[in-house]
This record gives C-alpha cells, sequence and structure tokens, in this order.
C-alpha cells in the first residue's frame, strides 16, 4: 500500500507540468468516479479494502453534485471476526478556483448498512464536510484528494471522525481517487 501511494504520489508530481497548461474546454458533464478510502490508515489494508465507485454531475466549472457506492471488508483473524459495510452517498463539491489544479469543499451525506460477526447489523447515517483537490491529468481524467470530517449516527448513538484513528468501519478520512469525464 505505501509503495502504492508514494508511485500515486510521483505521477502527481510528474503531471503537473501538464496541468499548468491551460486547460481544453469541457464539453462533459457526467464522470465515473473510482476511489480508495481510509488511506491515512495502514492497518484497515490488512486483511480487507475499501473503495467506492459512483458518478459525478458537473454543474458548470463551479458545481459538481456526486453520488458513490462505498464497500468495506475487513477481517481480524486473531479475534475471528469479520466486519463488512455497503454505503450509499451523496456529495456536493464547490470548486473555488476551477483550473487544472482545482481546490474545493463541500458537504456529504449518506447511509451505510454495517454487519459484524456476532453482531446485529445496523443502519448508520452520517453527514460531513469535505475539503480536497481535483488535478486534471489529461482533457478527461481527474485525480482527486480529498479529507472528509464525518458524524455518524446509529443505535448505538453517535460519533464523529475526524478520520485520523484508523478504526474499522468509521467513514471520513482521507481517500484518492480517479475521475473519468465522458
Amino acid at each position: 500500500m505505501r509503495r502504492g501511494c508514494i508511485l500515486l504520489a510521483s505521477v502527481c508530481l510528474l503531471a503537473l507540468p501538464l496541468a499548468a497548461e491551460s486547460p481544453a474546454a469541457r464539453d462533459y458533464s457526467w464522470g465515473l468516479v473510482f476511489n480508495l478510502g481510509d488511506i491515512l490508515s495502514l492497518e484497515s489494508y490488512q486483511d480487507g479494502y475499501q473503495a467506492g465507485a459512483g458518478l459525478k454531475y458537473r454543474f458548470g466549472e463551479e458545481l459538481a453534485l456526486r453520488g458513490l457506492l462505498g464497500i468495506y471488508c475487513n477481517e481480524d483473524d486473531e479475534a475471528d471476526t469479520e466486519y463488512q459495510a455497503i454505503g450509499l452517498g451523496l456529495a456536493a463539491e464547490w470548486h473555488l478556483a476551477p483550473a487544472p489544479v482545482s481546490p474545493y469543499a463541500g458537504a456529504l451525506a449518506g447511509a451505510r448498512f454495517l454487519s459484524e460477526t456476532d453482531e446485529d447489523n445496523k443502519v448508520d447515517l452520517y453527514f460531513g464536510a469535505l475539503f480536497g483537490v481535483e488535478l486534471e491529468l489529461y482533457r478527461n481524467l481527474s485525480l482527486l484528494a480529498e479529507y472528509e470530517l464525518v458524524a455518524s449516527f446509529d443505535a448505538d448513538g453517535s460519533s464523529i471522525s475526524l478520520g485520523v484513528s484508523g478504526t474499522e468501519g468509521e467513514a471520513g478520512g482521507a481517500l484518492l481517487g480517479l475521475v473519468v469525464y465522458f
């Protein structure tokens, strides 16, 4: 995982000269989004994965809306437990400076359906804020790096995640993704 992050960072740095050129006029509004979640915690990837995919729609250069399906699956062999979650979310992005390197802020909301060994299934509702940057690598391909601050509510109560604890199944945290526009 660490090598993958270093490789991804290297590709981004090499792509900066390309992104510095003025972008071609965008004649597309839709995009496919693919992401990896919880990139600050290597523990989450030891026996599982956290990823998502979705659609993004741009309302001009400054505003975008995206819907995502997230899948989380982690196992703890020592405790003989398995944690799974499927989430549906909606996020709005406001691009502060539309350009090849475009910082943005926004809001998100959604629900996750949680299942854990020897526990009752439950639904987790969440909302929060997001901050990120989208780097246009090519005319219809962008890389995004994002950080989410999330408050979640379920039958057990509520929690606020700053995304740095690495606790299994927490919503929020840092993610990397690709957007393919069409």
